[in-house]
């Protein structure tokens, strides 16, 4: 009596125990918390930098852009001059501009002019005609010329231009040099950065230079400067061509605009009102433009720290701590309740009956206890679900794609969580709540596991085949149990055919051979022992619903009744599941319905 108390003195403090593997499940519980958390957070990180990339590329895409369009409009002024047999004077180049309607199509251009090539002797005439249409027409800043004066000749609008009318341009080297590099190469090309004589705010701006000559195109060098005869030109303020080009209310971006040292545009400063001094993205690209490189150099701004702010990730991180926390209260408190028994146990008396009757009750307290738990555990499961359920029936319209994404990520993990606590607790249970093994009909314990699944068998097109099954020793609950798990697997699995699950049975000695045979996808040979460990799962969930315990619990039901279960399969061509049960004293004759019976 001693020894068989010290044996049941010992399995209940191994009962009493939080294993190793609880704590592994709720490792990987927190484990699959944290990847969860940080893979949202960098997916979260990629999606605001992809969008950075792409404002950013999409605003030196608009400048390319625009500057093209500038382009188009300086040769449809140079075709104007190669296309009219008539001398082009003041009042053609205006009806000419005015016709393009140039500050509504061109936004940020400053004006469009003529800039002619002329020769010392050639001055005067030039003068004479030019001050018929402007008395007071001169070419400035005066000099002597060594060569030929390059003079602003007209530029439509007039009167905000006025300043630059006559401007010489060979008086100054950089737009000199501009001027004769758009001559040699027949291309159109921009100044390095000026100040506008007729900016009154003397901010950065350039020229854009497009040649004309006489006659045909020229196709060298020499050609081009002896037939050269003057250029389309256009003013720029770079900022006003920002303002047209890149509207401040359409983009999360600080721009700096640099052609070498020299800045063009700066928006990266404490005067901007969207100026972010820690910037969470910058980009640096360099654009070859009509001769020269522009820098660009961007910065995200505060606009778009804010709209890329989510608490997404740390949600999901709260939510699955949270959950992890009861997994492992759950665990805790079924160990201190194991424990009360083993106090309980100590206590019994010396007579077996006496024994008996505490384990009794110390059993109906866990149960309780059990009951207890799961009600207790669930609630708060429950809750979360409710309240996700609510913010996104209630709130849906609120919500982007991702926050809808996310609350229905929780619902399902509190109910993926729901049902692993009741799977968890079914499986606990199974030693200790099972009824004494008696005389069962697996016919109707099989018969019965169909009708609970007559759901998913009716989904699927099932075909469920029962051959005559005998009688056993057994839990008549439990039997039903692994029946229903084993058919379920079979109609879950099935592939892309309709399920075919057969059940049959043979005699063995003292025991019945039991078979359950599927037609589907079937498990490769080195996860034949795998699939009976608890959580172990072949398939990603999205493909396979289940909580990875339905046949530990079968093959903690078969042991229980000293049976043993196994699999034989082959990859791609289905199953077939075989388990032990003791015989029945007296087994049932059912020779005489030797005929298949099928449900379906």
């Amino acid at each position: 009596m001693t020894n068989l108390r010290q044996i049941e003195r010992e399995k209940l403090e191994q009962a009493g125990t939080v294993h190793w593997f609880h704590w592994l499940i709720v490792g990987l519980s927190l484990c699959c918390t944290l990847f969860a958390w940080y893979y949202s957070k960098s997916q979260l990180n990629e999606k605001i930098e992809s969008r950075f990339e792409r404002e950013a590329d999409q605003a030196v895409e608009l400048v390319r852009e625009r500057m093209q369009r500038y382009e188009d409009a300086l040769w449809g002024g140079v075709a104007y001059f190669e296309t009219t047999q008539q001398e082009i004077e003041l009042p053609h180049w205006k009806k000419y501009v005015d016709s393009l309607k140039l500050m509504d199509k061109y936004p940020g251009v400053n004006g469009m002019g003529v800039i002619h090539r002329i020769q010392a002797d050639q001055l005067p005439a030039y003068l004479e005609k030019q001050r018929r249409w402007l008395p007071e027409y001169r070419i400035h800043p005066d000099r002597e010329a060594a060569g030929a004066y390059w003079p602003i000749s007209f530029i439509v609008p007039v009167d905000s231009n006025d300043k630059a009318i006559g401007l010489d341009m060979a008086h100054e080297t950089n737009r000199f040099s501009a001027a004769q590099r758009a001559r040699d190469t027949g291309k159109a090309q921009i100044t390095a950065p000026i100040t506008l004589v007729q900016d009154e705010g003397q901010t950065p701006g350039f020229l854009f230079f497009a040649p004309f000559y006489q006659g045909e195109r020229p196709s060298g060098v020499e050609e081009r400067s002896a037939r050269f005869q003057g250029m389309v030109y256009a003013p720029f303020v770079v900022k006003e061509l920002a303002d047209g080009t890149l509207e401040k209310e359409k983009r999360h971006l600080g721009i700096r605009i640099t052609d070498g040292e020299q800045v063009l545009l700066d928006e990266h400063h404490a005067d901007e009102s969207d100026y972010d001094p820690h910037p969470l993205f910058t980009k640096m690209v360099q654009v070859p433009m009509y001769g020269r490189t522009w820098t660009f150099d961007i910065w995200s701004s505060r606009s778009f720290r804010e709209a890329a702010s989510s608490s997404e990730p740390w949600t999901i991180l709260i939510g699955g701590l949270v959950l992890d926390g009861l997994l492992a209260g759950l665990f805790v408190m079924i160990s201190r309740a194991s424990r009360q028994a083993l106090v309980y146990a100590e206590g019994m008396t010396h007579e077996l009956e006496q024994q008996k009757l505490d384990l009794t009750r110390s059993n109906a307290e866990l149960e309780q206890f059990a009951y207890v738990a799961s009600h207790d555990l669930q609630q708060p499961l429950r809750a979360v679900a409710s309240c996700c359920q609510v913010l996104l029936d209630d709130h849906r319209d609120k919500l982007d794609d991702d926050g809808k994404k996310w609350l229905d990520m929780a619902i399902d993990g509190s109910t993926r969580m729901k049902v692993l606590v009741q799977d968890l607790l079914a499986l606990s249970r199974i030693g200790t709540h099972g009824k004494t093994l008696q005389t069962v009909d697996t016919q109707g314990a099989a018969e019965e596991a169909v009708s609970n699944l007559r759901l998913e068998i009716s989904e699927k097109e099932g075909d469920i085949r029962l051959d005559p099954l005998p009688l056993v020793q057994g839990d008549s609950g439990q039997l039903v149990q692994l029946f229903q798990n084993l058919i379920e697997n079979g109609v879950k699995y099935s592939g892309k055919e309709k399920p075919l699950v057969t059940v049959g049975a043979r005699r063995q000695g003292k025991e019945w051979l039991f078979s359950v045979s599927d037609n589907g996808i079937g498990i490769a040979e080195q996860y034949r022992e795998r699939i009976f460990v608890i959580f172990q799962r072949l398939h990603r969930r999205d493909e396979y619903s289940g909580s990875g315990i339905g046949l530990a619990i079968c093959k903690k039901i078969v042991e229980r009744h000293r049976g043993r279960i196994w699999v034989e399969s082959k990859l791609g061509g289905g199953s077939t599941f075989y388990f032990t049960l003791p015989a029945a004293d007296q087994p049932l004759d059912r020779t005489q319905n030797a005929t298949d019976r099928q449900l379906t």
